[in-house]
């Protein structure tokens, strides 16, 4: 699977997940998921500066 594919089902399960929220809760929930993303690529970015 591709990183495109593998992002386009994430995206997919995402809808599934936020069907039925109101705009500002779409909203909230995709800002939460930024930051969880950015935290993430810090964790993995400093541990590749760790080797």
């Amino acid at each position: 699977m591709t990183p495109r594919q593998f992002v386009q089902e994430e995206m997919d399960h995402l809808r599934e997940v936020t069907d039925g929220f109101t705009p500002e809760e779409f909203n909230e929930f995709l800002q939460q998921v930024i930051l969880e993303l950015e935290n993430e690529r810090q964790l993995l970015c400093w541990n590749d500066m760790d080797e």
